[in-house]
Order: structure tokens, then C-alpha cells, then sequence
């Protein structure tokens, strides 16, 4: 399959045998909402913001648990090259981290990142790409569905810590 239509996404740590990182790319993310019995405004606030994952649940390789480090990769540079992005997986782009125990990895997972760094793209025009590792004592594999399997991850935070105000959501590129 050609570059960003394959039906999963393989995260993987096996140790010196085997590294793959999965990059989110949410290229357009909203300006504005628009709260309960109100008019749309700008999004000055984020909360409780977390990419749901959809895990190939048959396929989860390793007793766990896995800890999963989110990292911005968004970068002017060619972002098909593997080096150009492998080089931001560095501790001033990391962004949050998530252990989750075997049992914890459903086939909808949701895994919570920095409303901070949601919103600082959201107000500065700028696409929220993420880098995904996996690390941990074990070795653990993994695969995310993609777009081409019809279930991809997708971003959800609201705007306002409201919560009668209805989450937002943000498809992949």
C-alpha cells in the first residue's frame, strides 16, 4: 500500500529488534464553538483533551505494560522523511505520557495529551502532529487503526470546562 493508506498503524518497542512510532496528523484544528444556548466564540480555553485511539485489540503484542510518549513532530521540514521526524522525538517537543496496564488497551482507548498544547496550536493557526512511542521494561506491539480501516484516531477536548458545552472532535488529515 502507498504512504498513508495502510489499513493500521504499528507501534511497537521490542527491544533492539524493533522500533516504529506512529504520527497523528490533525492538520485543521477549530477556532471557535460555540457554547450551550450562546453564539460562536474563539477557543481560548482547552480541556480535558485526549486522542481516541481505536487498538487492534487480536494483534497487541506483550504482556505490558507499555507506556505510550506523545511528542510534536509538526516540522517544516519533509515530513516523509524518516530522520527529519525521528530527530523530534526529543525532550523539549514531548508533550505527555500514559502507561497503561495489557488489560487497559480496549479497542477504543483514550489517551489524554496536554490541553496546553492543544490550545497554544489552536490559537496560533498551527496543525497538531503527534508523534507516538512506546516504551517500557517489556517489549510490546500494538496496531492502531488508520483512516483506510475506517476507525481512526480522533482528537476530542472541550473548549470550556463546562461540561454541558458538547466535546469537540478533530478527524486526522
Amino acid at each position: 500500500s502507498g504512504l498513508g493508506s495502510e489499513p493500521g498503524l504499528l507501534l511497537a518497542s521490542r527491544g533492539d529488534t524493533l522500533d516504529t512510532r506512529v504520527i497523528l496528523r490533525f492538520d485543521t484544528l477549530p477556532q471557535k464553538f460555540t457554547p450551550v444556548s450562546d453564539t460562536a466564540r474563539p477557543i481560548t480555553s482547552v480541556d480535558s483533551a485526549y486522542i481516541l485511539l481505536r487498538v487492534d485489540t487480536l494483534h497487541i503484542v506483550g504482556p505490558g505494560p507499555v507506556t505510550i510518549e506523545a511528542y510534536d513532530v509538526d516540522t517544516t521540514a519533509d515530513d516523509t522523511a524518516t530522520a527529519a521526524v525521528l530527530a523530534l522525538f526529543r525532550p523539549d517537543r514531548f508533550i505527555s505520557s500514559q502507561t497503561f496496564a495489557r488489560a487497559d488497551l480496549k479497542d477504543s482507548t483514550k489517551y489524554f495529551i496536554s490541553n496546553a498544547t492543544v490550545l497554544s496550536k489552536i490559537q496560533n493557526g498551527l496543525p497538531l502532529r503527534i508523534g507516538l512511542r512506546a516504551t517500557g521494561a517489556a517489549s510490546s506491539q500494538m496496531v492502531i487503526t488508520s483512516n483506510e480501516f475506517g476507525l481512526p484516531p480522533t482528537l476530542f477536548f472541550r473548549a470550556t470546562p463546562d461540561t454541558t458545552t458538547k466535546p469537540l472532535n478533530v478527524n486526522l488529515y
